[in-house]
């Protein structure tokens, strides 16, 4: 019911999904597809980014380039 009240009264840039890095592709897919197709936000971000640049860096830190 919020959902739909935020989508009424504000629009689809009101949402946005952050995504976990346990989803298989074709999760990551069906959410794209569910967000952009079916809301029409285009606020998709997923924690891969965060945590590959994460560990990137440790990685680096410990063991050098």
């Amino acid at each position: 019911m919020r959902s739909r009240q935020v989508l009424d009264e504000h629009g689809p840039l009101a949402k946005a999904f952050y995504t976990s890095g346990e989803l298989f592709a074709e999760e990551y897919y069906a959410q794209t597809l569910i967000a952009r197709g079916g809301i029409g936000t285009p606020h998709l971000d997923g924690n891969t980014r965060l945590c590959t640049a994460t560990a990137e860096w440790a990685l680096v830190e410990s063991f050098g380039q």
